[in-house]
């Protein structure tokens, strides 16, 4: 009951906040509207239009979307920040009190991780919502990332999904590269194999240690692949590197507003899902979970919230 009471008032400080920062966005974004508007408009009716003016109208809608972000969009985006941190810390503490977190509402690591895989290239790099942990001994790192490449001018995506990164202490990985659906010039220039058994490809530079020390995490990458249809994977040393293809809004369905009250129970029972969903994912590479206790353990359909659409 305290740990209900906690979050509860918790939520409350937070909701006071929101509703505040609404009023005033209210009272000012029809001022910061109006004004750029009424220059032009005034200066139309009494002035000569000429490029003076319109860049000056121009100047004062930039100084105006300045002034928004100042006063209510950052603002929001640290209520935002602290909202999601109280429900994650409410989540973990209650469902799994061994693991200790940080959140990050920003970019942390994940341009150089995904660089260093050497799974897909991409100009820009987007990353948000970053959770780093440590449950007992398994260090892990879960983020959203969006990866776009420039394509006849214009910036297409690449990939849009979940990245993972899991040091797994004791393990000794040989160097490997494992994909659901490799692309022609991977099948070319890399010696890709299919596993037929579990749907795979991969590439390692030694077949009897990848068999030994990934081979019981197999089964996993079977569940995954049938319900993600697209997979990355790098295992190396201690470490594995996935990523997991979907359109999930990680912690963000339904995306808050400053006009949506936080006690929508959709919110928070969407973003419990979800947790359980990735920290079902790292518990299952550090145990080597099977198939049938997979199945067994899945209690709320979490993989449904992870497909793509």
């Amino acid at each position: 009951m305290k740990k209900l009471q906690d979050i509860e008032n918790q939520l409350r400080v937070l909701e006071k906040d929101r509703k505040a920062l609404h009023a005033k966005s209210k009272k000012i974004t029809p001022w910061l509207i109006l004004i750029p508007i009424l220059y032009f408009l005034f200066s139309a009716a009494f002035l000569k239009v000429g490029p003076f003016t319109i860049i000056s109208s121009v100047f004062l809608g930039i100084v105006s979307a300045i002034i928004y972000s100042i006063r209510v969009r950052s603002p929001f985006s640290n209520i935002i920040k602290d909202l999601k941190f109280s429900l994650i810390d409410s989540f973990i503490k209650e469902y799994h009190p061994n693991i200790k977190f940080n959140y990050a509402q920003h970019s942390r690591n994940g341009k150089s991780i995904i660089r260093s895989t050497g799974l897909i290239g991409a100009d820009k790099y987007f990353e948000e919502d970053v959770i780093q942990g440590e449950n007992k001994d398994v260090k892990f790192y879960i983020s959203e990332v969006h990866l776009k490449s420039e394509s006849n001018d214009a910036m297409v995506t690449v990939f849009k999904g979940i990245l993972f990164k899991i040091n797994l202490p004791n393990r000794n990985f040989p160097k490997t590269i494992i994909q659901s659906r490799p692309g022609l010039l991977n099948k070319i220039f890399r010696s890709f194999e299919k596993n037929e058994k579990y749907d795979f490809w991969y590439d390692t530079n030694d077949e009897s240690r990848f068999i030994k020390t990934l081979g019981p995490l197999f089964p996993f990458l079977k569940h995954l692949i049938e319900r993600q249809d697209v997979i990355r994977l790098k295992a190396e040393g201690n470490e594995i590197i996935l990523m997991l293809e979907t359109h999930m809004r990680f912690l963000d369905e339904p995306k808050p507003k400053l006009s949506r009250t936080f006690f929508e129970k959709e919110f928070a029972n969407r973003l419990g899902q979800q947790l359980n969903s990735l920290l079902f994912i790292v518990e299952s590479f550090a145990n080597n979970l099977g198939q049938t206790e997979i199945e067994e353990r899945l209690e709320l359909k979490a993989f449904e919230y992870l497909k793509a659409d």
